[in-house]
C-alpha cells in the first residue's frame, strides 16, 4: 500500500511505598502517506492514534471510583518541504567537492484539547497538551566528498577501462561538516486567545565539525518582541579513536540560570569504560550535579551503572542490556 507506519509502545509500573502505585500501558501507532511532486516538493501528511491505560493498585490515590482509566487521543501532522543544492568543485588535496544544500520546511501540528483532570500525573505521558502550531524553518548544510582509497590493486577482474585493468576505482568518504538551521513557530491557539506573543522566539542551531575528533554545537533563541536573547548554549566535544570523550556545555537562560556542564568518558579496556560528570550554576554559584559511572560490555550483554548527586537527591541507576533483545534496569 502507499501507507507507511511506525509504532511506539511502553509499559511502566509506578511504585511508591507511601504514594501511588499503578500500571500504565501506552500504545502509539502513526500512519504516513508521503507524496513527491517530481523533484520539487514533498508533502507527508500523517495521523497518530494513541491509547493509554492506567490500572491502580491503591484505592486512596485514585481520582475517581474507577480502578482502570483510559485515554484515547489523536493528532494530525502535515510536513511540507523541498530541497535545492549546488555542488562546488574544489579539487583540493583532501576534498574534491562540497555540496551546499538548502531545505525549506513547513510543518503543521494539531492535537485537540482533552480533559485529563482524572488521570494521574507523574511524567509527560500522563498529560498531552493541545497543539495548533505552524512551524517554518530553513536549513543549510555543507557536505564534503573526499577520496578514501585510490590506485590499489584488485584481486579479481574489474570493469575499468582498458589499460587500467587490475586497479580498483577510488572510493569516497562523505562528511556533513556544517549545518545551520533557523526556525520559528506560530501558535494559532494563542492568536485565538489574543495572546500578545503568538510567535515563538527565532531559534538558530549550528553544528560544525572543523577538524577530526572535534565538534561544536550551538543554539540560541532570539525574541523579536523584546529584541534580546532568551537562551543560548555552546557545546564542544573532543574524542579519539580509542573511545575517550570530553564534552563541555555552556547554557544560559535569561533571568534563570547560567550553567557549565562537563562529562568525561575514558575507555579503560575493550570491555570497560568509566565516566564522570559535573554541572555548576554560575548564576548563583551553586553545584547542581556531579556523578560517576561505568559501562561493562561483552559481545552478548552489557551492564551500565551510574551514581549521581543532584541537589539533595542521591540516585543510583543501572541497566542490563541483552544485545538484540532488550534491557531491564
Amino acid at each position: 500500500s502507499p501507507f507507511y507506519f511506525d509504532l511506539a509502545s511502553e509499559y511502566t509500573y509506578f511504585y511508591s511505598e507511601d504514594g501511588p502505585r499503578h500500571h500504565r500501558v501506552d500504545i502509539y501507532p502513526r500512519f504516513y502517506l508521503p507524496y513527491r511532486l517530481k523533484n520539487y516538493l514533498t508533502i507527508e501528511p500523517s495521523v497518530g492514534l494513541r491509547e493509554t491505560v492506567w490500572h491502580f493498585d491503591k484505592q486512596e490515590y485514585r481520582s475517581s471510583d474507577k480502578k482502570t482509566l483510559t485515554r484515547e487521543q489523536y493528532d494530525i501532522k502535515v510536513d511540507l518541504f523541498s530541497e535545492v543544492y549546488h555542488v562546488f568543485n574544489i579539487e583540493g588535496k583532501r576534498v574534491e567537492r562540497i555540496k551546499h544544500t538548502i531545505r525549506p520546511n513547513i510543518i503543521y501540528d494539531y492535537i485537540p484539547e482533552k480533559d485529563q483532570s482524572e488521570l494521574p500525573f507523574l511524567d509527560g505521558i500522563d498529560r498531552i497538551a493541545r497543539i495548533n502550531l505552524i512551524t517554518y524553518s530553513l536549513t543549510n548544510t555543507l557536505t564534503s566528498k573526499s577520496k578514501k582509497i585510490t590506485g590499489q590493486k584488485s584481486v579479481g577482474p574489474t570493469d575499468t577501462p582498458k589499460g587500467n585493468e587490475g586497479v580498483e576505482p577510488p572510493s569516497y568518504a562523505y562528511n556533513e561538516f556544517f549545518r545551520f538551521k533557523l526556525e520559528q513557530s506560530y501558535d494559532i491557539n494563542k492568536e485565538k486567545e489574543d495572546d500578545p506573543e503568538p510567535f515563538s522566539p527565532i531559534r538558530g542551531e549550528l553544528e560544525l565539525y572543523p577538524a577530526r575528533y572535534f565538534s561544536i554545537k550551538a543554539n540560541a533563541d532570539w525574541s523579536h518582541y523584546d529584541s534580546n536573547f532568551r537562551s543560548r548554549s555552546v557545546a564542544a566535544t573532543f574524542w579519539d579513536m580509542r573511545g575517550d570523550k570530553l564534552f563541555v556545555d555552556y547554557r544560559y537562560q535569561r533571568d534563570a540560570s547560567e550553567t557549565v556542564y562537563t562529562n568525561l568518558g575514558l575507555r579503560i579496556s575493550d570491555r570497560l569504560s568509566v565516566r564522570g560528570e559535573y554541572e555548576r550554576n554560575i548564576f548563583d554559584g551553586k553545584n547542581l550535579k556531579y556523578g560517576f559511572g561505568f559501562l561493562y560490555e561483552t559481545q552478548c550483554w552489557s551492564f551500565d551503572s551510574n551514581l549521581t548527586k543532584e541537589g539533595e537527591d542521591l540516585r543510583f541507576t543501572f541497566m542490563i542490556r541483552l544485545h538484540g533483545i532488550g534491557g531491564i534496569g
